[in-house]
Order: structure tokens, then C-alpha cells, then sequence
């Protein structure tokens, strides 16, 4: 009967010495999770600082010519484009608002 006390005070010790490695365990996931969440919001910071000088660098827009006839698209300052007649010469604020419409691009565009 001694044997067996012995064995199950051997178990439950065992048995405690797991819970205690458990709770450890769960302790370090702990800080481990805290340590990347605060890693995420600095990463998360620095990506909104990136996209702020991102949006400060995007090109102003640039007004548009569209020649009528030929339906091609030429920057305000090209040569072709100050040579189209006037009743051929439609004057835009940008591409934009061009969008959807079949336009050839003059090579000052980027065709």
C-alpha cells in the first residue's frame, strides 16, 4: 500500500511540475504576443508615414489638349498641341477627366 501512496505523491508532483512548465509556457506566448503587437503598430505607423510622403509626391495634374478631329491627347506645353485649330482644340484639367473615352495619346503623354 506504501507503494502506492509513494506512486501517486510521484505522479502528482509530476503532475504539478507540468502545470508549472504549462503556465511558464503561457506566460512567454504572453509576452511574446505583446511584444508583436507592438511591433505590428510601429510597422503600421511607419507604412501611414510611407504612404503620407507617397501622396505628397504624386504628380500635380496636368492640363490636357484633346485635338477633336484626330482624338489624340497632347500635354498643354506640346508643340502639336498649340497648333491645333481652335474649333479642333478641346481644353481639359487633366486625363482624367477623359477616362472611358477612345483618346490616342500623343508621345508628350507617354503613350
Amino acid at each position: 500500500m506504501e507503494a502506492n501512496e509513494n506512486n501517486v505523491i510521484e505522479s502528482f508532483k509530476r503532475a504539478k511540475a507540468d502545470i508549472v512548465c504549462l503556465w511558464d509556457n503561457v506566460n512567454t506566448a504572453k509576452l511574446k504576443s505583446t511584444e508583436v503587437a507592438s511591433r505590428l503598430e510601429r510597422i503600421e505607423l511607419q507604412q501611414k508615414a510611407i504612404m503620407a510622403q507617397i501622396d505628397n509626391m504624386k504628380p500635380a495634374k496636368q492640363a490636357v489638349v484633346l485635338n477633336k478631329t484626330n482624338m489624340k491627347l497632347h500635354a498643354k506645353n506640346c508643340f502639336f498641341a498649340k497648333n491645333i485649330k481652335p474649333k479642333n482644340r478641346a481644353v481639359y484639367s487633366s486625363a482624367e477627366e477623359l477616362r472611358g473615352m477612345r483618346v490616342d495619346r500623343c508621345a508628350c503623354m507617354g503613350a
